[in-house]
């Protein structure tokens, strides 16, 4: 399995790329340049995390992304779960910012 063509589209991280995220549940993937940094899930809102994270509520360790990218899904913790594993067969490691969390 590969990141879909959605996962591929790069938004920038800051308040007005942010500002073009879904109001919607789904996955989302931060990058630090090309890097996969943190793979993380939204039950309601994806923007509401998005935001969430650029400020640094969760740890101040995802400020320094630069881009995301999301997949709007009604069971974002399973196809959170899938792309986790992928990165771990892909990349033989979680990303980064998840090795932190388990």
């Amino acid at each position: 399995m590969a990141l879909s063509r959605k996962l591929n589209k790069k938004h920038d991280f800051n308040p007005a790329g942010i500002g073009e995220a879904p109001q919607h549940g789904g996955v989302y993937v931060l990058y630090q340049d090309a890097e996969i940094v943190f793979i993380g899930h939204a039950r309601e809102s994806i923007r509401k995390e998005l935001e969430a994270r650029f400020r640094g509520d969760e740890t101040g360790l995802t400020q320094r992304c630069t881009h995301y990218a999301f997949e709007k899904r009604s069971n974002p913790e399973k196809r959170e779960e899938q792309l986790l594993e992928w990165h771990k067969t892909a990349y033989l490691r979680l990303p980064r910012h998840n090795e932190r969390y388990g």
